[in-house]
């Protein structure tokens, strides 16, 4: 059984990780010997690391992105040669940090990126890994990233799709990473309001109990760390919808489509009416002919024996007519049956790939129409000049992508 415990607070930067950090310390977690110092945006403190941060901005360099990248590390990176250089510093760091504490806890924003290599190095040290998956409304912590920026680097200002992007990369990554764990959930809001029942239910569904006692004067050594609350009512935010969360959608972005979609679905429209008509005719024929059978054709015989030259009499009426229709209403329904089954699954995953493909054209040509964070000033990814159809390329991946650097959003 494992001695010592760490409890690794995995989350997006202004989302809670460091009160969450803080409020682990005063129940008998462990901080760090050396934390970053308190700096613009976390004027009380990140109570994390400060050799973790440069050490983690190394590596995921080496890994060929950055803190305010949207993609990576994958997984097959973590298995490389150059991830594997970085296990030894990362050992070092958690016995120069925490000496022989039996539970500490351990946060950076972004751990929740490369989150396997940390569990990896503390089962080497024999360290019991508990992650705390902490979020926060996406729109809040955008806007609160964008605000940060903007207070940073005014001449880099991001867009609050920009922040929500970032924010859904690192969600996606604590998540994912830490499913094989024991681990646990909160939200920032839910710790704001009631910091003690967090505090119990995580004890529960971590399996641990508390060095110290809730005791009641630790509510009012938590009240200066938790200032910061930012409620969705209090920001003027635009009306979601089903099309984005960060930006209204375009004009007309359900009726994209591709012509081969809309070709299917006429023909499938032209052979279910087909069906449909030439079966109910043809079941109305039939029912004719067994409910009124007609009467047996009763010839007088002849006076005479036909003479050679005489021409036979016809005897086709219209109860032949009638059962030529209907032999005609059956094929028809039997082929319009098949083209049927043919053009449905055309028609369906046709438009699956059109729905798909008007996501990303959405997703593509969506433009911050708020900005208000940014006192207008000019939009778009920090640092970029990149015109629309190159930034179209980039997100296709037709195009090596450059990673633009950014604040620290803390």
């Amino acid at each position: 059984m494992n001695s010592r415990t760490a409890i690794f607070v995995l989350g997006m930067h202004r989302s809670g990780t460091s009160a969450l950090a803080r409020v682990l310390h005063l129940l008998g977690a462990s901080l760090p010997r050396r934390v970053l110092p308190a700096g613009l945006g976390n004027e009380l403190g990140h109570w994390e690391p400060e050799e973790a941060v440069a050490l983690h901005d190394r590596l995921l360099e080496a890994a060929g992105t950055s803190v305010n990248g949207l993609n990576g590390p994958t997984d097959a990176w973590f298995e490389t040669p150059a991830a594997q250089t970085f296990l030894g510093p990362m050992r070092d760091l958690i016995e120069a940090e925490f000496a022989q504490a039996p539970l500490f806890v351990f946060k950076d924003p972004r751990t929740a990126l490369i989150f396997p290599m940390w569990r990896r190095v503390l089962a080497e040290l024999g360290v019991r890994c508990l992650p705390v998956v902490i979020t926060r409304h996406p729109l809040e912590a955008a806007a609160s990233l964008v605000a940060r920026q903007a207070q940073a680097v005014p001449w880099q200002s991001w867009t609050l799709d920009r922040a929500g992007l970032l924010w859904l990369r690192y969600v996606l990554a604590a998540e994912r990473h830490s499913r094989s764990d024991i681990r646990a959930f909160c939200t920032y809001e839910r710790l704001l309001t009631d910091w003690r029942g967090v505090a119990r239910r995580l004890a529960i569904d971590l399996d641990i109990e508390w060095p110290r006692s809730l005791a009641p004067s630790t509510h009012f050594a938590l009240r200066p760390v938790l200032h910061r609350a930012c409620a969705l009512s209090d920001m003027h935010l635009p009306e979601c919808s089903d099309h984005g969360v960060f930006s209204p959608p375009e004009p007309g972005a359900r009726q994209m489509n591709s012509p081969a979609a809309a070709m299917h679905r006429r023909y499938q429209r032209f052979f279910a009416w087909t069906f449909a008509l030439s079966t109910v005719m043809a079941a109305v024929l039939i029912w004719i002919e067994l409910a009124f059978p007609p009467d047996p054709w009763v010839y007088p015989a002849p006076a005479s024996a036909p003479t050679a030259a005489a021409a036979p009499a016809s005897t086709f009426d219209l109860h032949d007519l009638q059962l030529l229709v209907t032999v005609a209403m059956l094929m028809t329904s039997a082929v319009s049956l098949v083209g049927l089954l043919v053009a449905t699954p055309l028609a369906y995953f046709g438009a699956r790939k059109a729905r798909a493909q008007a996501a990303v054209e959405v997703a593509l040509k969506r433009q911050d129409r708020i900005n208000w964070l940014a006192a207008e000033r000019a939009g778009g990814w920090p640092g970029s000049i990149v015109p629309m159809p190159r930034m179209r390329a980039h997100m296709r991946g037709r195009m090596p992508r450059r990673v633009h650097g950014g604040a620290h959003p803390g």
